[in-house]
């Protein structure tokens, strides 16, 4: 049941990015036409959600994980709820004691939900996708809330 719900998030998501796409060439182009190396870029950004949505959504059974060699996510509990902190390097480099991108101080309901942020922003971190944001639309695909 585990997997179903976790292949059905990374359909979800995959098919948000790809609405996205679709609106972002329609907006930005001013010809119908594309070329065949606007279509390889798009291509190569949805490959590369793709592995983002992978990382995010490949969250280990225990508070602490590797997403690469030098950068690690660990959860921790809060009064508010949950939230993550991730090290590079051994060093503390981002404290989030709450969800973020949405309003109020509110932690993550639970430490599945924290660990699954940490890992996509982390994920984020380890590619040089800066900043290393995460949007309500982000937070939905993960299912870490309701947008």
């Amino acid at each position: 049941m585990h997997n179903t719900k976790q292949i059905f998030m990374k359909l979800v998501f995959i098919g948000s990015i790809l609405i996205m796409q679709l609106f972002a060439s329609c907006n930005s182009s001013s010809s119908t036409e594309t070329t065949q190396e606007e279509n390889s870029k798009d291509s190569i950004n949805i490959s590369n959600e793709e592995k983002v949505v992978s990382a995010a959504l490949a969250s280990s059974n225990d508070s602490t994980s590797a997403v690469a060699a030098n950068i690690s996510v660990k959860t921790i509990e809060t009064n508010a709820g949950f939230g993550y902190d991730i090290y590079t390097d051994g060093k503390l480099s981002i404290h989030q004691p709450n969800i973020p991108a949405v309003s109020g101080n509110s932690g993550f309901k639970n430490e599945a939900d924290a660990k699954r942020t940490g890992d996509f922003i982390a994920y984020k971190i380890s590619h040089g996708i800066m900043p290393p944001s995460v949007t309500p639309e982000e937070l939905d695909s993960l299912g870490v809330i309701r947008h």
